[in-house]
């Protein structure tokens, strides 16, 4: 598997199609490349959500190899399993949150920086735990979002309606 395999799958899950739900935080959204993604990639607040729409495959690859496998380092990861996961994880949650499951997996400090400290744990650890442990610190996560870092008010209609899919997303690294 390389990284354009990895980008492949992103892709595949996050949708072609160009999505403008009202419930959904990451407001305009095409490739899985938000609005607010494409400002920052472009580094210009005069981008909308025309913009969004007409973005190309190209474009939006070009996104996630940077911002999503070569910013935060994953491209350092021998595991090709735990670099597509953690790949996957930063797309959805944030790069830095990312790092931070597979820091809390590995017990070394979680500061969402993929550093020396954090990649010696990874070189000596089992890896099969280790997936596990990423699994769970992900779910965990996903939960709390959905479920217990939301105001009452909110739930019916934003983070809880999407739970359902990020689990099945999940699932499908298993």
């Amino acid at each position: 598997m390389t990284d354009e395999d990895i980008i492949t799958d992103v892709l595949r899950r996050e949708g072609i199609a160009f999505t403008n739900d009202p419930t959904d935080h990451g407001g305009p959204t095409k490739y899985g490349i938000t609005l607010r993604d494409l400002r920052t990639w472009r580094k210009s607040l005069a981008v909308s959500a025309v913009d969004v729409e007409a973005l190309t495959e190209d474009e939006a690859r070009a996104i996630y190899r940077q911002r999503y496998i070569l910013d935060p380092g994953f491209d350092l990861l021998h595991d090709l399993w735990l670099r597509a996961f953690l790949v996957d994880c930063g797309v959805l949650q944030g790069p830095r949150n990312a790092v931070k499951f597979l820091q809390r997996a590995l017990g070394v400090l979680s500061d969402g920086i993929l550093g020396p400290v954090t990649l010696a744990a990874l070189e000596q650890a089992d890896q099969q735990p280790l997936r596990k442990a990423v699994l769970r610190e992900r779910i965990q996560h996903l939960v709390a979002c959905a479920v217990v870092d939301v105001p009452p008010d909110v739930l019916a209609s934003t983070n809880l309606k999407y739970l359902r899919g990020w689990l099945n997303r999940v699932a499908s690294f298993l």
